[in-house]
């Protein structure tokens, strides 16, 4: 089993991932709000660090929002969902997006398919 994760601030596109992967039989996927480090520097300290407090207004302009996918995957749906995302968002742009998988040793609470 994996757990792949998926961080992403184009919301426009997440809907269309998340059908991709039930199109593809990829279930049980979880959808959190995040925020990145430089985010949270930012939006919670009245005084920035300097470095920092000169860029605020490029580098947080609307407070993005982000959002992260957990799904755990059977070894022989790991690349079909990878596939989703790379047909679905350019991950070769920059500040698209991210996903990586990680090695899951245990599990329980899985639904039957």
């Amino acid at each position: 089993m994996q757990l792949l994760i998926y961080i992403t601030k184009q919301l426009e596109k997440l809907p269309a991932v998340l059908s991709g992967f039930m199109e593809e039989g990829v279930r049980g996927a979880t959808v959190v709000d995040s925020q990145g480090a430089l985010q949270t520097i930012l939006a919670d300290s009245e005084e920035a660090p300097p470095i920092f407090g000169s860029l605020r207004k490029f580098l947080n302009p609307g407070g993005e929002e982000e959002k992260m996918v957990f799904v755990v995957l059977p070894e022989d749906k790991v690349e079909t969902a990878k596939s989703v995302i790379r047909r679905t968002v350019d991950l070769s742009r920059p500040d698209t997006g991210i996903f990586f998988t990680l090695p899951v040793n245990d599990v329980e609470g899985l639904a039957k398919e």
